[in-house]
């Protein structure tokens, strides 16, 4: 079992009210804490998160929740201002690799975001790919592509976080599944980055 000096992370994006993908929110983070063997308090978690949402009616607002591996929680809120869009950003210079176990679990433990993002100090976000050429994800979110008129988002085998706006967005039938390499792609196609903070961000490759 791997060392515990990390907390299992969820960040929640309340819109006007509702939270996005909550109960996916809520899964993902239960199984994360059976597969590090974590204590979880799920009712404990939603009783706070509740009491959150009715105070903040509106506007749109970053919930960001840790998780020790006692149980313990810590809720830290954020107003989210717009973003400029589209957002730019990079293919990262190396691959990841997808045996790392952290790459499947959001938690704090981000070393390989971080040094992919201090080599890529100039752009929003940067987008990954692993030792098969294969796309795999933004480090803070997932990645879509529009190819041939359909929505594909990679698979998580690929190496990535199966992300809850993604996992919605997939039970909805907006998104299909599939294995992307990074020659199937140009600089032009469309591409957004999603999650369940910011939903939809268009991007533009530099």
């Amino acid at each position: 079992m791997q060392s515990k000096h990390f907390k299992l992370l969820e960040s929640f994006g309340l819109k006007n009210g509702s939270f996005i993908a909550y109960t996916h929110h809520l899964e993902r983070i239960s199984r994360s804490a059976d597969f590090f063997q974590f204590k979880i308090d799920l009712d404990h978690i939603h009783t706070q998160l509740e009491s959150i949402r009715q105070k903040h009616p509106k506007g749109m607002w970053k919930i960001r929740l840790l998780s020790d591996p006692d149980g313990h929680i810590e809720l830290e809120i954020d107003s989210i201002a717009p973003l400029p869009t589209p957002i730019q950003v990079q293919i990262a210079h190396k691959p990841i690799q997808r045996k790392n176990t952290f790459l499947y679990h959001k938690t704090t433990e981000r070393h390989v975001y971080q040094q992919i993002k201090k080599d890529h100090p100039h752009v929003f976000d940067v987008l990954l790919w692993n030792e098969a050429n294969e796309i795999t994800e933004f480090t803070i979110g997932n990645v879509v592509f529009e190819l041939n008129d359909t929505l594909y988002t990679p698979s998580v085998q690929s190496g990535l976080l199966a992300g809850t706006y993604r996992q919605q967005l997939i039970d909805e039938g907006v998104l299909q599944v599939k294995t992307i390499y990074q020659n199937d792609i140009t600089p032009h196609t469309p591409c957004w980055l999603i999650n369940s903070v910011r939903e939809w961000v268009p991007v533009t490759f530099i």
